[in-house]
């Protein structure tokens, strides 16, 4: 069922399903319905407060996502001319004849091929390049972002990438392990940055309670913003 409650001339819809938490906690998506999932000691009236405590975040945060949706570019063809997104930039993709080669140039993102036809090759030599520029990216921002959890005495992780479509980032906290997701080239560093702390942040707490997100806020306070996929409170 779909509820709806109005904000300062506002409305929010909500969708609430019961659930064995402690806490109320608010999903927001590219639709436009905000998953919410409490227990059932929580009454309507304590989770639409929570809604309302929370509408600043909530609009900015469908904004953003909205805004992101109307750039997201379609999946790559790998056709000369075509744009790539890059950490949020955009970038022109140029295949010319060369010795199997790719690297970007102010805004273009330059592939050159032994077979400008061969798209399977194409292909390979552009995900290869990605993969190693996320690798860099990711690192690079792990060593600015773990100094910032000094007072939790975690050990410095090691990270691998593996190409993850249904999530971004993944803890093994049992083996001191992060698996970070390749597709995080094709967003922001703002983005990125958050969901290495989201994933820093399991070393200390290894579940999403409200002591994790209180971390979270902790170690970088417009969290909500930068992550604009979800709200615990």
């Amino acid at each position: 069922m779909i509820r709806k409650l109005e904000v300062n001339g506002r409305i929010i819809e909500y969708e609430l399903t019961r659930k064995k938490v402690k806490n109320i906690n608010m999903r927001i998506g590219a639709e436009s319905v905000i998953k919410v999932s409490a227990s059932n000691r929580a009454t309507i009236e304590m989770i639409e407060k929570a809604l309302i405590k929370n509408a600043g975040y909530i609009f900015k945060a469908q904004e953003k996502i909205k805004k992101a949706k109307e750039k997201e570019p379609a999946p790559l063809q790998y056709t000369d001319k075509e744009s790539v997104v890059i950490f949020g930039e955009k970038y022109i993709l140029r295949i010319l004849p060369g010795n199997n080669k790719v690297f970007c140039d102010s805004q273009w993102l330059m592939v050159f091929a032994r077979d400008v036809n061969d798209r399977e090759l194409i292909e390979g030599l552009c995900e290869k390049y990605l993969r190693k520029l996320v690798t860099e990216k990711i690192t690079e921002w792990l060593k600015e972002i773990f100094p910032l959890f000094a007072g939790y005495n975690i050990a410095y992780p090691e990270i691998c990438f593996r190409k993850m479509k249904a999530r971004w980032g993944s803890c093994h906290s049992n083996k001191g392990k992060v698996i970070f997701s390749t597709e995080l080239v094709h967003k922001s560093e703002d983005f990125c940055r958050y969901v290495i702390v989201h994933e820093l942040s399991h070393f200390v707490h290894p579940n999403h309670s409200a002591a994790f997100y209180r971390l979270v806020e902790e170690i970088m306070p417009d969290y909500k913003l930068k992550s604009a996929e979800q709200i615990s409170k």
